[in-house]
Formats: C-alpha cells, structure tokens, sequence
C-alpha cells in the first residue's frame, strides 16, 4: 500500500506543477483538460484486460457509479477555475484540499473506519496542515467576498473522493478497477469537449502544439493519481480517513517542495508551520 501512496503523492503533486505551468507555456487550460481525460481514460482501456469480459459482468450500479464520477471530475474541474477566477488561487486551493474532511467523516460512519484520540489528533492536524500550507502570508487582499464557488468546489471535491470510496468499497475489486477509470474519465472527457464546444471565445483553429502536449502529460499523470488512489484504498484493511488524510498532507509537503524547486516560490512562515503539523499528523496517523 506504501508504494501505491507515494505513487499517488508524486502524480498528484505534478498536476500541480503541470496546470501551473500552462499560463507559462501558453496551453489552452479547458481544452487540456479535455485532452486530459481523454488520455488518462485510453489509459485506463489500455491496462483493462479481457475488456469483453469486464463490460459483461458490470453491474448496473457500477455503471451508475463510473457515470456519477466521470461527471464530479469535469465538474470540479470547472469549478476550480471559477473559484480561482473569482476568489483567488488561495481560497480556491484551501476549499479543495479541505474537502477532505467529507470523505474522513464518511468513512467513519459508513465504513466503520477505528476512532481513536491518536487518529483524532492526526486528522486534525492534518486539517490544520493543509490550511496553513495553501496560505499565502504574503498576500493581503485575497477576496473572501463570494463564498458559493468555493463552497461548491469544497462540497464537490469532497464528493468525488467520497464517491471513489463508495464504488470501491461495494463494487470493485483489482479486475475492475480499470474499468472503473476508463468509463468515469472518457465520460469527464466528453464533458470536457461538451463545455470546450460551448466556449464561444475558443477557436479550434488556435490550438497549437502546447496546448495538445499539455493535455497529454496531464492525462498521464492525472490517471496514475487515481490509479494508486484505488489501489491503496482496494487494500486490505484501509482505512479511508487515514488514506486521505496521509495523502493530502503528502500533497501539500511535495508541492511545496517542487514550488520552491522548480518555480522559485518562496516559503513563509505559515507554510513552514503548516509542514511541520503535517509531519506531526503523518506520526500521529501511522506510527502511534
């Protein structure tokens, strides 16, 4: 499980670095992200054995469930760039990764996840972790002045590892997972060209190289993040709220790193204290 959630950590850390780097290298962001998922859902056909097979005995409510998810991805997806828009990069990174408390919440409930003080004081650590780290000191004028996009980015992030939790604790095992991922990303692609269509400011005639090399490299690795995402929770005796807690904090130390790494961003205090609780949460989630 340990391999799969450094695996998931390193790729989803570089869809970071790679949407960050879309302004710079002049890539077309809503049609990437269509490409994207177009790439990360061939992907998925590409690794599905005996594909005859796997659409055969799909269960109604799997096909439901992949639906449901390739719909969520677009969506956030879309959301994302509105909160960002309105509200700030900040605000839209911090309702994002706070999201994580939903599917935490859930997998105590539904999944009968263990509660203890330790994991207690992890999961709040770790929620503490991710707010610190995504907040820029240096900036003082973030608008906090519209609160529906962020609130639905926070409510739909929450809902698309909600929903990956749920398919995989009721239908899926390691045959299937491909499946899975293949159907929810070739829908969130089509989506994707949907909305891409409906863009009256887009001329499919200006889309250069960048933009369809751009696309490529984000599919590859947005599949492999939610490749090891299932695999590690697929594993036995997962626990949901500690998978997500360990890997958003995971995220937001190997952002960082590759932020400061690769695009020179510097590291204020509050980053520095929100890396330290997160190293806390990580003791606190899988050594005590």
């Amino acid at each position: 499980m340990v391999l799969y959630l450094i695996l998931n950590i390193v790729t989803s850390s570089f869809l970071f670095v790679i949407l960050k780097g879309f302004k710079k290298w002049n890539v077309n962001t809503l049609t990437a992200i269509s490409i994207n998922y177009f790439v990360a859902g061939f992907l998925g056909w590409w690794n599905l054995e005996n594909s005859t097979q796997s659409f055969n005995e799909a269960t109604l409510e799997l096909w439901v469930s992949t639906l449901v998810i390739g719909f969520l991805l677009i969506t956030v997806f879309q959301l994302l760039a509105k909160t960002s828009q309105n509200s700030g990069v900040a605000v839209a990174s911090i309702a994002l990764k706070m999201s994580m408390v939903i599917p935490i919440f859930l997998g105590w409930f539904l999944y009968n996840d263990e509660i203890t003080l330790f994991k207690g004081i992890g999961i709040g650590l770790s929620i503490t972790a991710v707010g610190l780290a995504s907040f820029d000191s240096e900036k003082k004028d973030i608008n906090l002045s519209g609160f529906i996009f962020p609130f639905l980015l926070f409510i739909g992030g929450g809902l698309v590892d909600s929903s990956l939790k749920y398919t995989q604790h009721h239908f899926l095992n390691d045959g299937n997972i491909n499946f899975l991922l293949m159907v929810s990303l070739l829908v969130a692609s089509v989506l994707g060209m949907l909305f891409m269509l409906a863009d009256k400011h887009l001329k499919l005639k200006n889309i250069g190289y960048q933009t369809i090399l751009g696309g490529l490299i984000l599919g590859v690795f947005n599949y492999y993040s939610l490749f090891a995402l299932l695999k590690a929770l697929n594993m036995e005796g997962a626990e949901s709220s500690s998978i997500f807690a360990i890997l958003n904090v995971g995220v937001v130390i190997t952002s960082v790193f590759l932020a400061v790494l690769l695009f020179k961003e510097t590291v204020g205090k509050l980053k520095l204290l929100g890396i330290g609780c997160a190293i806390l949460a990580i003791l606190f989630l899988t050594i005590v």
